[in-house]
């Protein structure tokens, strides 16, 4: 499995990522990302982990895919952050299932010659909700879907003016709308999420986080669950 993209401050450069097996007889896959100069040949930046291990994406090399992302996260002056959007192959259709979840978004950085994780858990982009109406189903297919709304929940991640440790902080926003065009009672979501040095030994190991808001995940499903929110 694996995903390339351009990098877009500079053409002869390439992301690229890798599901592969792991190193060890009986481990998991590992994630495995790399920027790389096509100029010079060189491997600029890497990152490698475990599926299981903390930070890493849950991905399923049979069922799942995912794909590099590379809106402009200009975290400061140089820095650029990316992202891995894992999607998922194992749902209902949405018309046969209680709900359907679309790609969960990872954010990266490059530091020095590391490839470093900003999120300790992916942020899920967008949801799809039956609301309304009666679908029958057969063998996992819609055969009848007289009536039925749904809920689109989508989420977007923004760069904020401010600054926390030297990184802007990211603007997290969700709206909901109704599949039949009426309006949804649920009021949007609006979260910021802060970057926080850790250091470990010289090395930075920081991430974002909503502290002392609580965990944005969380923030999320009490919002969803609100529609009076």
């Amino acid at each position: 499995m694996t995903a390339c993209r351009i990098w877009p401050y500079d053409e002869s450069i390439t992301l690229s990522a890798f599901l592969i097996g792991s190193s060890h007889a009986e481990g998991n896959p590992e994630l495995l990302i790399g920027m790389i100069d096509n100029k010079k040949n060189q491997l600029l930046a890497r990152y490698n982990e475990a599926q299981g291990n903390a930070f890493a994406p849950v991905i399923d090399a049979d069922k799942d895919h995912f794909r590099i992302d590379t809106a402009r996260y200009d975290l400061a002056p140089g820095v650029r952050a990316f992202g891995i959007d894992v999607f998922k192959g194992d749902q209902d259709d949405p018309y046969c299932g209680a709900e359907t979840i679309g790609h969960t978004r990872h954010l990266y950085v490059k530091r020095g010659n590391e490839i470093a994780a900003l999120f300790s858990q992916g942020l899920t982009m967008s949801y799809r909700t039956r609301i309304k109406g009666n679908a029958k189903c057969r063998n996992g297919k819609p055969t009848i879907t007289k009536g039925v709304v749904f809920e689109d929940i989508k989420l977007t991640i923004t760069m904020s003016k401010n600054t926390s440790d030297g990184y802007a902080d990211l603007i997290i926003t969700g709206v909901s709308t109704y599949s039949d065009g009426t309006p949804s009672p649920r009021k949007p979501f609006y979260s910021e999420m802060k970057y926080s040095h850790h250091y470990i030994g010289n090395k930075d190991h920081g991430t974002y986080a909503n502290s002392p808001n609580g965990d944005l995940n969380s923030l999320i499903r009490a919002w969803r669950g609100d529609v009076k929110s």
